[in-house]
């Protein structure tokens, strides 16, 4: 269970503090980013993106982009903080290996993380506490605890639970975040085999243990103090000989044997089995023994039955002499060579006609006993002798093969090891030799190494804490014992030089008495063993180890060793016995923190009534699991199905319970703000507060088998493991995962001041789009809404008609269709294709369409009437060709096509005039400009820019050049060596000129150029797609930029604005399966940009290599040509002096003069400097790259946005 009461109900704490938010945004330099609001120039200030969109977002604060990158990625997961609405990525990507089972917090800056798996290079199984004050991660365990099933936190403390040893202790652990201490529990944690489920916090005086166990570790504990005497009446159940442990034995057999299932027997199945009627094997033990009698299980194959057999011992090499109750006769029979085994058939047979009291006999002064079952029989060591390895020959059959069931040693001692896994019994049962008797230790918390079966620790004087091994051994029955303690010896590891003295005491642990204590020297060179007691034993012992001194100098660290204690049987008295009643656990135990911390408390743990209520209503060796309902009920959960609601009084005894009817056999259990989710694995989902409430969760066929909690954005969310998400908030069933929103959780936890750390994955947007394209508001406090377009219409261009009317046009099939607004239906006109470029005049409400034509293969020219949709003319251009860009000429009928084209009946090519009523093609400036063009642009409504692969008069290799209407001037702004890479796009206003490629722009504020590098590490995934000017603080001061923008610091944006300063991010929005590359459409007049309002000229004179106004510089170079700033001359109005005609020819005289002059300076000049037309264009210097762009512009500088 991953949670504490605290933790479960903490959607009732009220928040009293801020989170840590912004704490980690410093931390993550997860800065805040002011959006941008600023005027796009139409009455709605709005602009859209033309594009199938499915969800957008505004970039508020970096890392945000985290969360909008497809969450379905199998093996992506991170761990993720939430608060107030915004995500940030803890972590590098996790494995999906990786996982965090558990996240609780820890006050009110701390989580503990605990599971499998790495995460930033630190193993989880060492139970990880994760700082939100500096976003440390540090291990609470040096050794990994693995086996972990929750972690429960009672204010400072920690408790560990579920199916581990540590130190000794099994099923649970403390640890304190004060002084980080880790403390073992006063009880040593639970029996061998134990499994801690759940641990609630009932009060601040009591915690609930619930899981799989019988008992607790030191079982004296468990003790009733009232002795009482009895006759011993059923010899049977005398457990006089522990069982030796043989988990660790090395097995060897010329057959097969399953050495687990050996030595805890299945009497229906056979462990070992030869094919043959004779067979052996060997058991090579860890440490050594002295064996006091065998059993065997004689396999249940009538065919495999042993009928013969003899045991050695080694290093003897003797066969032993045993002594056995024969089932026959009834007496008791000794054999060594050839020692009989009755078949199963023979055993049931006696064993239906004999008394069960005639089936045992008590043997060697009361210290063995000896018994036959229909599944065994014994035989008892006449002499035994210390053995390290034992031998088994099976001499005959019944049939034709060989098999046991079953084999066990047991031993006149009780052996207590300091390496607690070695105290662990053969089986995980309730029999009487698995749990009635057995032997543990627990271990200070020091850092104790292994050494096969005994520990060894290294220790410096005066340091704490100081080694001690506390060994319990549980007796049932009062006699004479005597107890050896072993020390392994120094040779053996090379410690003599270190080692030192140790204390040993015993107390009998119902009185408290101290029977005996010495001090024990460890410097010996091989194992020997010390007698610490011999007498009378009426209870249960306990036998601490204790470091004393060293034996050389105070201060060197000293070597203390710990093996094990053996307690020898030397006789009982059977005709009556001392008994010490036991307490009996069945997997739940009320554990009272004052019982333990009052001496004055002789009962440390009580018979409560929450203890009795699992030993009454469930059954033996139940696994319990215990969730809080309330703060006076809780449900506890057993095996199929078997669930009770108990209501306890103030005293925490039980007041009622009622049994929970329920078809499902629930294994998972979710705490949620209204009680509890419960899921049995196979689809199988319910909510329970007082009654069930099923879920359907089933999600596209898979079924839910796992389910985290977590709130987000208000809502109180139970996030299934196969997408179903359940609304707690709204009590909604059929929320799902989507491209919009897209949640994983696997576990997650939140504190009480709204901190929420979760794994898994998380994408969230803004606004949900339906696969639409979106209006954005430039003021984002209006946000952002799906345009009102038919379902599945993504249009790929807009065009502005007037203010109450917009033109989209849409794709349908293999042919373009427009969609205008003020109808709100389609205009019924369509080409075949797509257009590449389209203008449209207001006031002939004429519409001109560029597009290439898919029946064709080659561009069509298109001019259509808007008023009466007639076609007014079509003109087909030959296969292959292209337009891209259209200016129109009203006053002329006429429009200048660019593109990659030659017309049939026209004297030029790529750049065309066309009177679309005579339908006369014809040059523009005498041809004068040549190439594949890419766009044309109006600027100060009398001069063309041309944008693609130009050729001049005076210079090759040109990508932008202008032609002045007003003069047919000609002449170059930027040359190919200035743009590596071909810029394909431009835009105008007013004042300023942009164009582009993939990731450079170029730009002209009517004075200079400048060559800005548009941001983006990976120039593999940064892309233009389209950019149009915006205002911020002035006139036309900024652009807007759509496309893919991927940015060391940004991450992957979708929009971006730059004020010809700084860069700032501004949208991210995830694309439909319909993506295009997007278009910006700001739905406003751009006619002065396309549109001529002055006719053309009809001279053809050409004037080349020139500036429009010598008053002009560039920054390009100081010898090529600028874009003019044009201005006007007036005459100064006064009296005339000279008449017009001998103006004239006074001006001709001046103007013939001033041409002598400058040809003659003009031929000196070229004779002098020799220069050649291609080297006086210069490459740009670009005045801002990518670095300087960051510096700029650093995270931390950008604002709220308020």
């Amino acid at each position: 269970m991953w949670c504490s009461v605290v933790y479960c109900l903490w959607f009732a704490v009220a928040i009293t503090r801020a989170s840590n938010l912004e704490n980690v945004r410093r931390i993550l330099n997860a800065t805040e980013v002011t959006v941008p609001t600023f005027d796009v120039g139409n009455k709605n200030n709005q602009f859209q993106i033309l594009d199938d969109i499915n969800g957008i977002s505004f970039y508020e604060y970096l890392g945000q982009q985290n969360f909008t990158t497809d969450a379905n990625v199998t093996d992506v997961q991170r761990l993720i903080y939430y608060s107030n609405e915004t995500f940030m990525s803890l972590s590098d990507s996790i494995a999906a290996e990786a996982q965090i089972q558990g996240i609780i917090p820890l006050g009110d800056d701390s989580f503990i993380l605990s599971g499998q798996g790495m995460i930033n290079n630190v193993s989880l199984a060492s139970q990880l506490v994760f700082n939100m004050t500096d976003l440390s991660i540090t291990k609470i365990f040096d050794t990994p605890l693995r086996s972990i099933e929750g972690v429960t936190v009672d204010g400072p403390l920690v408790y560990f639970m579920g199916n581990f040893t540590f130190n000794n202790n099994t099923g649970a652990i403390m640890w304190d975040s004060r002084d980080r201490s880790i403390n073992l529990l006063p009880f040593h944690g639970f029996g061998p085999y134990a499994n801690i489920n759940s641990i609630l916090k009932l009060n601040d005086d009591n915690i609930l243990f619930a899981g799989h166990f019988s008992t607790v570790w030191n079982s004296s504990l468990l003790l009733q103090s009232n002795v009482s005497e009895e006759s011993v009446r059923n010899t049977t159940s005398l457990l006089l000989n522990p069982s030796v442990p043989l988990q660790y034995s090395q097995w060897k057999t010329n057959g097969e044997l399953d050495s687990s299932q050996l030595i805890c027997p299945d009497p229906s199945k056979d462990s070992w089995s030869v094919s043959a009627t004779t067979g052996d094997f060997t058991c090579e033990l860890p440490f050594q023994i002295t064996p006091s009698k065998i059993r065997i299980y004689n396999s249940p194959d009538k065919d495999s039955q042993v009928s013969l057999f003899r045991f050695l011992t080694y290093p003897a090499g003797s066969i032993m002499n045993l002594t056995y109750l024969d089932p026959l006769s009834g007496n008791m029979t000794s054999c060594d060579a050839f020692c009989p085994l009755y078949s199963k058939t023979v055993l049931q047979s006696q064993w239906d006609n004999t008394a069960e009291a005639n089936t045992v006999a008590i043997i060697n002064n009361n210290s063995t006993n000896i018994q036959w079952t229909p599944n065994y029989q014994e035989f008892a060591l006449v002499s035994p002798v210390a053995a390290t390895s034992l031998e088994f020959n099976a001499l005959a059959s019944y049939g034709n093969n060989l098999g046991l069931a079953g084999f066990q040693i047991y031993q006149a001692s009780f052996s207590a090891f300091g390496n607690n896994s070695f105290n662990t019994p053969n089986c995980n049962n309730n029999d009487k030799d698995s749990n009635n008797t057995f032997t543990s230790s627990s271990l200070s918390p020091n850092n104790w190494t292994s050494v096969g079966e005994y520990l060894t620790v290294g220790y410096t004087p005066n340091e704490n804490p100081v080694p001690k091994v506390t060994y319990k051994i549980d007796i049932q029955h009062s006699g004479e014992y005597s107890i050896n303690v072993f020390t392994p010896g120094c040779s053996a590891d090379n410690t003599c030089s270190t080692r030192g003295i140790v204390n040993y005491t015993l107390f009998d642990t119902v009185t408290n008495k101290m029977l005996a204590t010495s001090l024990i020297y460890q410097n010996n060179d091989e194992i020997k063993y010390d007698t610490l007691y011999s007498g009378q034993l009426n209870s249960s012992c306990e036998i601490t180890m204790t470091y004393y001194s060293g034996l050389y100098a105070s201060n060197t660290v000293t070597t203390i060793v710990a093996d094990r204690v053996d307690l020898n049987i030397i006789s009982m008295d059977l005709s009556h016995r001392t008994e010490v009643s036991k307490l009996a656990l069945n997997g739940l135990f009320q554990y009272q923190i004052s019982n333990f911390t009052n001496d004055s408390i002789p009962m440390k743990i009580a018979n409560t009534s929450l203890n009795q209520f699992a030993l009454n209503n469930f059954e033996p060796s139940v696994s319990l699991r215990a969730f809080p309902l309330s703060n006076s009920s809780i449900l506890l959960s057993g095996t199929e199905g078997n669930m009770f609601s108990i209501n306890l009084n103030t005293d925490l005894s039980v007041q009622n319970s009622t049994r929970l009817i329920s078809t499902e056999n629930f294994t998972t259990f979710q705490p949620y703000s209204n009680g509890l989710v419960m899921l049995d694995g196979q689809g199988n989902v319910s909510l329970f507060k007082d009654n069930f409430k099923n879920l359907n969760t089933t999600m596209d066929g898979s079924l839910a088998t796992d389910v985290a909690n977590i709130t987000l954005n208000g809502d109180e969310l139970l996030v299934f493991n196969n997408g179903y998400i359940y609304n707690v908030t709204s009590q909604q069933q059929t929320r799902s995962n989507s491209s919009i929103f897209n949640l994983t959780v696997s576990s997650a936890g939140a504190n009480s001041i709204n901190d929420t750390i979760f794994l898994g994955k998380v994408v969230q947007w803004q606004y949900a789009i339906a696969n639409q394209s979106a209006q954005v508001n430039a003021d984002f406090n209006d946000g952002i809404e799906q345009m009102s377009l038919p379902s599945n219409t993504v249009p790929s261009r807009g065009i502005f008609l007037n203010d109450d009317s917009t033109g989209y046009f849409y794709k349908e099939s293999n042919k373009s269709k427009l969609y205008i607004t003020n109808s709100n239906s389609t205009s019924g006109l369509e080409w075949y294709g797509e257009p590449e470029t389209v203008v449209y005049d207001k006031n002939d409400t004429l519409l001109m369409v560029g597009y290439y034509n898919d029946n064709t293969f080659s561009s069509t020219l298109s001019l259509t009437n808007l008023t009466s949709f007639d076609v007014i003319k079509e003109e087909n251009l030959n296969v292959g060709s292209s337009i891209s860009s259209l200016l129109y000429f009203a006053k002329n009928d006429t429009l200048l096509v660019a593109g990659d084209f030659e017309p049939s009946n026209g004297n030029c090519s790529d750049l065309c005039l066309y009177n679309y009523k005579s339908g006369q093609w014809d040059s523009l400036a005498n041809n004068s400009v040549s190439g594949s063009v890419a766009a044309l642009q109006l600027y100060q409504n009398d001069t063309i820019l041309v944008l693609g692969n130009l050729t001049l008069p005076q210079a090759n290799d040109v990508n932008m050049a202008f032609v002045n209407l007003s003069n047919n001037h000609v002449g170059s702004l930027i040359m190919k060596k200035d743009a590596p890479v071909n810029l394909h796009s431009m835009i105008v206003s007013n004042s300023r000129i942009v164009a582009w490629n993939d990731t450079v722009l170029f730009s002209f504020d009517g004075n200079s150029w400048t060559r800005v590098s548009v941001p983006g590490t990976d120039s593999s995934a940064t892309s233009i797609s389209s950019v149009q000017f915006i205002s911020m603080e002035g006139t036309d001061d900024a652009l807007l930029l759509l496309g893919e923008f991927r940015h060391s610091e940004f991450g992957d944006i979708k929009s971006i604005v730059y004020n010809f300063r700084d860069w700032i991010p501004y949208l991210l929005y995830v694309d439909g399966p319909r993506q295009g590359t997007g278009h910006l459409f700001m739905n406003r007049d751009i006619s002065l940009h396309n549109i001529a309002q002055i006719p053309l000229l009809n001279s053809t004179r050409v004037l080349t290599n020139q500036s429009f106004a010598s008053s002009t510089s560039s920054s390009v170079s100081s010898t090529s040509t600028t874009l003019p700033k044009v201005s006007t001359t007036h005459s100064k109005p006064g009296r005339r002096i000279v008449d017009r005609g001998f103006v004239v020819l006074i001006g001709l005289a001046l103007a013939l003069a001033t041409v002598s002059v400058m040809g003659v300076a003009g031929v000196l000049l070229a004779y002098i400097f020799r220069d050649n037309v291609g080297d006086s264009y210069q490459t740009l210097n670009p005045r801002m790259d990518e670095n300087a762009m960051v510096n700029t512009l650093p995270p931390e500088k950008l604002k709220n946005a308020t």
